[in-house]
């Protein structure tokens, strides 16, 4: 099914596998994606018609989220929140003269936990499940954080806090910081 998109957007990948990718009026392109990948795409500039079909063997699941454009003026970006167990995977670029998105992997293998912060609004994509406890910085339990494979949420607040991993595989959360 052939498709348009002309919004700027950012993908995040649940699932590893092959595609194609048929761009009307270009050749087909072959690559493949990779579990808990994430990039973006500046379509307001240069609007697409396209097809996508899985070529792979694995399943073909993620989210395209189109970005409402937000004046720079308007977004004072917080400094970037990396540490030992949260990474940056998807800096931004200019997309249409604004802010694009940042996206965090968040890491927290069995028996450990790991102390967050994230001051902003942000979408929540749960790429591995697990058992998990999540304490807020005045040690109340928090249970809206995404704890199955492919679940995610939208957050408006932000939290400080600690998630606890209780399970037997690492857990890990991918963090889109919105504006």
């Amino acid at each position: 099914l052939y498709h348009r998109h002309r919004v700027d957007s950012f993908f995040v990948f649940f699932s590893s596998t092959r595609v194609r990718n048929e761009k009307q009026g270009d050749r087909a392109v072959e690559f493949d994606i990779t579990a808990g990948g994430a990039s973006d795409a500046c379509y307001c500039k240069e609007p697409i018609i396209h097809r996508i079909s899985n070529i792979g063997t694995g399943r073909m699941h993620g989210l395209d989220i189109e970005i409402k454009c937000v004046e720079e003026k308007e977004y004072s970006r917080p400094p970037l929140q990396e540490n030992e167990n949260l990474k940056i995977i998807c800096k931004p670029k200019i997309m249409n003269g604004k802010h694009g998105i940042r996206v965090y992997r968040l890491t927290v293998p069995p028996g450990q936990a790991a102390r967050v912060s994230f001051p902003f609004k942000r979408l929540e994509m749960c790429q591995q499940g697990s058992v998990l406890t999540v304490k807020s910085s005045d040690g109340s339990e928090v249970e809206s954080i995404p704890r199955l494979s492919g679940s995610y949420c939208w957050r408006d607040d932000g939290f400080d806090g600690t998630v606890k991993n209780s399970g037997d595989k690492d857990y890990i959360l991918l963090v889109a910081e919105w504006h």
